[in-house]
């Protein structure tokens, strides 16, 4: 590959594809591995019996559910529609 710019016939202009930008938002992974650190943290606290710690680890599980939760919705808010009604109409008006 070269870094060289492409050529245009006689008179033609060049076009250029512009550089993509998408608004991902945040990731719900996140809040899954808060969620699943929690767990892990909850479980040893349970197990030596140090309530601090298993609060500690439900905080931070708590915390990982509702960021999950919240990444997920407004990653759900960013998708296109499905379009559904508009289906279900040309359907309907479709001649068999």
């Amino acid at each position: 590959m070269s870094d060289e710019e492409p050529e245009a016939a006689a008179g033609e202009p060049v076009e250029e594809t512009p550089a993509v930008v998408v608004d991902a938002g945040l990731d719900p992974v996140w809040g899954v591995c808060l969620g699943v650190f929690g767990l892990f943290n909850m479980a040893i606290g349970g197990a030596f019996t140090f309530h601090w710690w298993f609060n500690f680890g439900e905080l931070f599980m708590l915390v990982g559910t509702g960021l999950f939760l919240v990444s997920l919705a407004l990653t759900s808010t960013k998708q296109r529609p499905l379009g559904l009604a508009e289906r279900l109409r040309e359907w309907r008006e479709r001649d068999d």
